[in-house]
Formats: structure tokens, sequence, C-alpha cells
């Protein structure tokens, strides 16, 4: 059973948490105070799965709280529970070690489903037994059964794209522009281009579909095919006036009547993107910008999704 410790100083929010993970097989403990999360990590050691918390955003108190919970338990995931929408905020909270970013109010099922996601991807580090096996198997060459990633063959509009080969490929990319653009001194926009379909209809985008887009970017922007209906892409040069005339000459293409872009039809699409100065995704790593673009696809849907 999985152990959260649920830091909130309004009941009412406590209440609605617990209420929502009700059916899931977790035990939540509740604190209200600094002092109760603390002497929550001096009871249960390294027990705890997962710290939920909502901190006053505009406080530097609450990104402490963070990094001293990282110090006592630093493989210990934390997902901040906030009102606060503000980019400044949400990269504290990741520099400060947070694991993800959830904004109030929120849906039951998009919440269980983002802090499961969170506890399934945390790394617990190998116990000192499972190091020994590990380095003892390895040393007789004992027979184990190795599940290797294999690129599937097929043509690629039928092709399920590897999550975690496209994020490393994206990554690389990023690395890449990231260090050009830190010499530079230049902006840096990263982009999504995400298609939901709207009547059922679950076609992979094809290789055209692939370069039908790409002739919209410059020889410079990067762009990687990043799954069967999503697109992800990084704009050097681009500050937040460039990447507004960038979605709206995207909104011209898509909506274009011609016969060969009748496939795009079938699907309510996004593009989303942030536009990080040269001082910001210097403060940031890889991964850490990675999952900013992935809040602002997730508040993006969800958006779409009330309308």
């Amino acid at each position: 059973m999985k152990q959260i410790l649920l830091f909130d100083r309004a009941l009412l929010v406590r209440m609605r948490i617990k209420e929502a993970l009700a059916s899931s097989n977790v035990k939540i403990h509740e604190v209200e105070s600094e002092s109760e999360v603390f002497a929550m990590f001096q009871k249960y050691k390294n027990a705890l799965d997962l710290v939920i918390m909502d901190v006053a955003m505009d406080s530097a108190n609450g990104f402490e709280v963070v990094r001293k919970i990282k110090e006592i338990q630093h493989d210990v995931p934390v997902v901040i529970l906030t009102s606060s929408n503000k980019r400044g905020d949400f990269i504290k909270s990741i520099q400060a070690g947070a694991a993800d970013y959830i904004l109030k109010p929120f849906d039951d099922e998009f919440f269980i489903a983002r802090i499961f996601s969170v506890m399934d991807n945390a790394v617990k580090p190998a116990s000192p037994l499972e190091t020994i096996l590990k380095i003892d198997s390895s040393s007789q060459n004992a027979p184990k059964e190795v599940k290797e990633e294999v690129p599937l063959k097929m043509p690629l509009q039928k092709q399920e794209i590897s999550a975690k080969v496209t994020e490393e490929s994206f990554s690389e990319l990023l690395r890449s522009e990231k260090y050009k653009a830190k010499k530079g001194k230049y902006p840096l926009t990263v982009f999504a281009l995400i298609f939901e379909s709207q009547d059922g209809i679950d076609g992979n985008f094809s290789e055209k579909h692939f370069e039908d887009i790409r002739a919209h970017l410059w020889e410079s922007d990067e762009f990687i095919h990043y799954g069967p209906h999503s697109f992800y892409g990084i704009l050097p040069f681009c500050h937040e006036e460039g990447f507004e005339r960038f979605k709206e000459k995207m909104q011209v293409y898509l909506n274009e009547e011609a016969e060969e872009r009748e496939f795009y039809h079938h699907y309510q699409w996004h593009v989303v993107g942030i536009t990080l100065s040269s001082q910001e995704y210097e403060d940031l790593e890889i991964q850490q910008i990675i999952e900013l673009l992935k809040l602002e696809i997730s508040q993006e849907v969800k958006k779409t999704a009330t309308r």
C-alpha cells in the first residue's frame, strides 16, 4: 500500500483529496503545519511514497519546505497543489525539487492520474541486497530475460512510437539548442502541436503529414514526431510575440479547406508553447523544461475540454 503525506492548511481541501482517493489503495497521513511534516518524516523514515502539499507560493518559505523534504528523503516525489498559475512559481517549485505541479481547482480523475503517474515514475534506490544480487548475477553471466526496445519496422503511419525513445531524442535536441542559445544569449521557444481525435478516428500521422507541417518552419527550427498524434519543436531566437505569430500561421494552415487538409478535420488541435529567456533556461535542467511544457499542454487540453 502506498503511503502519502498530505500537507494542506485547509481542512476542506484535505477532505476533498481524501474523498478523491478513497477507493485507491493508499494510506493518507494528513498534516496542517510544517512541524508536523518533518515529524512525519521522522516517524516513518523512508516509508513515504509521495508528498502532496500546498504552500503560499508568494512566499519563499514554501519552496524551502520542499528543499528540506528532499534533503531528508531525496527519492520521495513532491507534488505541489496550488491555485498559482505563474510560470515563475512553477520554475521555483521544480528548482526546489518538486516532481509535479497541479493547479486548483482540479478534476478528480485528472488529479488521481497525475499523482499515480508521479509515484510510478519515482525511482527508489536499490537495496544493498538487490545490488549484491545484481553484481553476483552479472559476474556469473547468469541468463536473464532482457526486454529490449526495438524500433518497429512498420511504416510510420502504423507505428506506435516509443515515448521513451522520442523523449530521449527531444532531450538531446533541446540540450543542443540550449547550449547554442546560452552562448548566443537569445530566447528559445519550446512548443508542442497536439491532435485529439473528435470522431473516434485513431489514425496516426504519416511521414507526409510530418513533412507538410515541417515545411511551415524555418530551417533552423527543430521538429520531432513525438507520438501518434503529437509533435514537439524548438524555435530558436523566438520571443513570445514571434510564437503568437507562429500560432496564427498554424491556425490558418490547419483550418484550410483544401482536400489535402481533410485529414486534420478529424482532430481538435492545440499549439502550446513556452518562451524562455536566457536567464530562465539557464536556471532549468532539460527535463524541467520538458515538464514545464507538459504542464502547459495539460492545462490547455483541460481548459479546452471544459469549454
